[in-house]
């Protein structure tokens, strides 16, 4: 659980609160900072809870009412928060706080003599759009700013001077492109005196493709983007498609609804494209464990509440991870309700153990990839209707089970043992640890059921407890193939072969011809744990005739030796059944033209799919119909220990979801409806949050009531509006809008009277200064010293990495630098190999995440180790060089040089002063490299280079370089 920030008890940030007590403004934050510890979601001491206005305004274990609405004189809470500090009843106790102060106690007491009203907390309550404050001054000319300005004046302060027109230009740039202005587009702006001037720049900005990379990085962040595995052994995989189709959406400008709703349901959309498929690898960027030894069923609950947790984190702002061991502690969220959001996650195809699984190839050509999805939506079709023909014949058939049989197994200490079902037909376990190459055997009759010759065997791998298996799943198996023989009187084996096999499961058809012909394939598994139970159906080559009752036949179950995730076990079958049918159709089927053709039909479509030339990246699909998994809810977070079955759903405190039985594109609807009152709210707070450094809700991770209150609650809820409603969830609107204000204009330089005033900005009373994202400190060096490529999308790159960084568990995942000279060194940030258990050391110096989870917010540090990055990394450097070269071969004097060397990075014309020091630098570098030329000859260059390079790295790493 994240520690609780500092709540504001007395009311927001904003205009001072009069008249009748806020319930989520005043009272709420109370409960939370002095009772919800004791008395909230998971503990209810005394049986009261001060989340719910239920178990509120009871009588408690003492008997007396906690809340009595009207009468403070009557409520305990009132007796014991007004008793001294040293008597015993004293709430909270000297253990858990301070006593209240004694504005807090006269909350309370407003609060309950006013009736004692409760409502829900501000960010679960609808989007409510006021009219804007009236202000008296031409310097708010948008609603933006009168709110601003509104708050400024009451609390006694005011607006900054707006920002030169070269910092705004740079903050404009950096905050839209995370690149520099060029030295042209600042000529262009400054020659433009019309009062569209700045328009034009935002509309440019949002039109550049740039624009799409530097805005793409924010939601990587959340989406927790990687392009290794993570945990333990880390491997790397192909989802660079899914950073790709982010960046893509940006550029569009694709409606943040629909952006929602493609990402987590892409795949169930009616009329879905492949780029549809790609987007839901949001929730395909689980962390995995390709090591041995571990439980795939436990790591796959993992990714599921991984998925549960980065949802509601994204688009609620909600702490929804606290839920998984008991009810929210702060937020009327049950213990019940996080599971029935897993529910919505539950039953899809991937898991821990079959990383690959479903996975679908990105064809390298765009005009492409119409002809892939059709292909593959033909295989998922291919497959279904192969089944089908097989389940139709099941349906028909009358089944034989085995008589009078005998049953061993050997190659393994298993114990094989023969139980009978309550139809009486025969169930064999095998129990205890198997052993690999393990064979099990049965011997047996078929008595004087089938009347005529035999057509199929049809054997039934099951879980060895079927209802428990259905939310408790066991390991799976692998069959190397399975032999039927004709035991003769002489001791010998007549074989008996078969000529076709199908599986219960659609995906795996044409994966299983080795169950009949080792030569012909891999046999069969079940790689994954077992929730259902599954059955092959084989198909002999010729009807059995001339068998008596009491003839004897031998199945075998050969046993591959594979091993499962979980442990260094073999898997193998612990429980199976079998039966033979007399159908003659299954004959006719299995050599029929219609059931070779649809077999045919699904090997080409899977080695078309295969051909494909382009990466294989990881999609969301469900489970086939019948194979679902049932949800329990976890005793204590516990996923090994399991309670009532739990059905898909949504909180109780926000609206409800539009279907009785919601799946993962109803939730998708739900969330990205403005009927929700969080979904604009949070992703607004994170654009403003981008733009001024600091977002109007400033834990924007949390935005139930551990979190802090809207500095500004009537503007969030403006911007909310404006987002759904006026820009039609439209992104580059939203920030077209942001950005044109005067709020956004002012300038940046700050009296210590006003810092003093309005220390971290809260009010906005001065313009934001940020220091720039990792991405941004790269990319705007490379910028500068021209050497930034424009090339957008395709794979994953490797600039320079420090010696000694790179040492992966897998010995083949190399980092083949890119060539100096190629495209791919000079790349944005955002296309650099991203593995979680090696971040790259540019982005993890500069405060970006290793991406295992999501990250909501990065916190900025301020460390030595920035500086020994950019001054001595081997990219940096190169940079310093190239920006040498750029500005120092061209002719001029060496103060104009420096000037535009200097105007090139902090887009500022530099006073006297500042090329005067950093003249003086540059003398005391050449200085020194002429007193020892070796030192620049170690860089194959003179000293006046070697002392050009170093003057240029120190610009580089100038304050007014890496902020902006």
């Amino acid at each position: 659980m994240l520690r609780l920030p500092l709540i504001l008890t007395s009311i927001t940030l904003g205009l001072p609160a009069e008249g009748k007590i806020d319930f989520a403004q005043e009272i709420n934050p109370l409960f939370v900072k002095h009772c919800t510890a004791c008395h909230g979601g998971v503990k209810e001491a005394g049986g009261l809870s001060f989340i719910y206005r239920e178990k509120a305004l009871i009588a408690g274990e003492s008997g007396e009412m906690a809340i009595v609405p009207g009468k403070p004189e009557e409520s305990e809470l009132m007796r014991r928060i007004t008793l001294p500090a040293d008597d015993d009843e004293i709430m909270p106790q000297a253990k858990h706080g301070p006593p209240l102060e004694a504005h807090e106690i006269d909350l309370f007491r407003q609060w309950i003599s006013e009736g004692a009203e409760w409502s829900g907390h501000w960010s679960m309550t609808p989007v409510e759009v006021t009219e804007p404050p009236q202000v008296e001054s031409d310097w708010a000319h948008t609603t933006i700013d009168k709110h601003i300005l509104a708050t400024l004046e009451a609390r006694g302060l005011t607006p900054s001077e707006p920002a030169s027109r070269p910092e705004w230009l740079r903050r404009v740039t950096l905050d839209l492109t995370g690149l520099l202005p060029t030295m042209q587009e600042l000529g262009d702006y400054l020659a433009d005196e019309s009062p569209e001037a700045d328009a034009k720049v935002v509309d440019r900005l949002l039109a550049s493709p740039a624009y799409s990379e530097r805005w793409a990085s924010l939601w990587l962040d959340l989406a927790r983007y990687a392009d290794s595995e993570g945990l333990g052994i880390d491997n790397r995989r192909d989802i660079y498609p899914y950073r790709n189709w982010v960046i893509e959406a940006f550029d569009k400008d694709m409606p943040f609804d629909e952006f929602t709703i493609k990402q987590l349901a892409g795949d169930l959309l009616p009329e879905r494209s492949l780029d549809d498929l790609v987007a839901t690898g949001f929730n395909r960027l689980t962390t995995q464990n390709s090591e041995g030894g571990t439980d795939d069923e436990e790591f796959r609950v993992m990714a599921v509440m991984d998925r549960a947790a980065t949802t509601y984190n994204t688009w609620q702002g909600l702490t929804m991870e606290c839920v998984q061991c008991h009810s929210h502690p702060y937020d009327p969220i049950q213990h019940e309700e996080y599971f029935q959001t897993l529910a919505l996650f539950n039953n899809t195809r991937d898991a821990d153990r079959n990383a690959n699984e479903v996975s679908i190839r990105v064809p390298n050509e765009e005009k492409e990839k119409e002809k892939v999805l059709q292909t593959f939506d033909a295989l998922q079709k291919a497959e279904q209707d192969y089944l089908t023909l097989t389940k139709e014949m099941d349906n028909e058939s009358t089944w034989y089970p085995p008589v009078d049989s005998h049953f061993t197994t050997r190659g393994s200490s298993l114990v094989a043992e023969t139980r009978t079902t309550e139809e009486g037909t025969p169930d064999f376990f095998a129990t205890g640890t198997p052993g690999g190459g393990a064979r099990h055997t049965v011997e047996f009759s078929l008595g004087n059921g089938p009347q005529n010759p035999l057509t199929v065997l049809k054997l039934t791998v099951l879980p060895e407890d079927i209802e428990t298996a259905r939310h408790m799943a066991e390991a799976g198996f692998s069959l190397k193939n399975v032999q039927l023989s004709r035991l003769k009187e002489d001791g010998s084996a007549e074989n008996i072969p078969f000529q076709h096999v199908s599986t219960s499961v659609a995906h795996n058809q044409g994966y299983v011809r080795g169950l009949m012909d080792p030569s012909k394939g891999n046999g069969w598994s079940v790689t994954t744990k077992m929730f259902h139970p599954h059955w092959a159906a084989l198909i002999l080559k010729e009807p059995l005739t001339d068998y008596q009752p009491d003839d004897r036949f031998r199945l075998e179950l050969v046993h591959s030796g594979a091993k499962g995730n979980e442990s260094s076990v073999p898997m193998v079958v612990r429980r199976f059944q079998f039966a033979f049918s007399d159908l003659p159709d299954w004959i006719k089927q299995g050599a029929s033209p219609a059931r070779i053709d649809a077999f045919r039909n699904v090997q080409n479509l899977q080695n078309s799919l295969a051909k494909v030339k382009g990466p294989r990246t990881l999609i969301m699909h469900d489970v086939e119909p019948g194979l679902e998994r049932e949800m329990r809810l976890f005793i204590r977070g516990n996923w090994m220990t399991r309670g009532e079955v739990i059905k898909p759903g949504t909180p109780d405190n926000l609206p409800p979801i539009k279907s009785e039985e919601p799946d993962r594109l109803d939730f998708a609807k739900w969330l990205a409806s403005s009927e929700n009152p969080l979904t604009a709210r949070v992703w607004v707070n994170r654009l403003w949050h981008q733009l001024f450094g600091l977002g109007l809700v400033e834990t924007l991770e949390d935005f139930g009531a551990a979190g802090m209150p809207p500095s500004h609650p009537a503007l969030l809820d403006y911007l909310a509006h404006q987002f759904t409603e006026e820009h039609q969830w439209s992104t580059k609107e939203m920030l077209r809008e942001i950005a044109l204000s005067a709020t956004y204009r002012q300038t940046a330089e700050v009296s210590a009277e006003k810092r003093e005033q309005d220390a971290h900005n809260i009010y906005l009373s001065y313009g934001p200064r940020q220091r720039m994202t990792a991405e941004m400190v790269r990319d705007t060096a490379l910028q500068a010293a021209g050497l930034l490529s424009e090339k957008r999308l395709g794979g994953i790159t490797f600039p320079p990495i420090p010696g000694g960084v790179w040492k992966p568990f897998q010995s083949g995942d190399k980092w083949n630098t890119a060539a100096r000279g190629s495209d791919d060194r000079y790349r944005r940030m955002i296309y650099t190999y991203m593995k979680r258990e090696i971040p790259f050391p540019g982005m993890a110096t500069f405060d970006a995440p290793s991406r295992e989870f999501c990250k909501q917010r990065r916190m900025v540090s301020n460390t030595p180790l920035q500086a020994l990055m950019t001054m001595n990394d081997e990219a940096f450097f190169e940079a310093a060089q190239a920006f040498a070269k750029r500005v120092f071969q061209k002719e001029g004097q060496l103060p104009e040089q420096i000037s535009q060397a200097y105007q090139l990075a902090t887009t500022e014309i530099p006073d006297e002063e500042t090329i005067s020091k950093l003249m003086e630098a540059y003398e005391t570098f050449l200085k020194n490299y002429q007193s020892e030329p070796q030192l620049a000859a170690d860089i194959n260059a003179t000293p006046e280079e070697a002392a050009r390079t170093l003057l240029c790295s120190v610009i580089l790493n100038l304050d007014e370089t890496l902020t902006r």
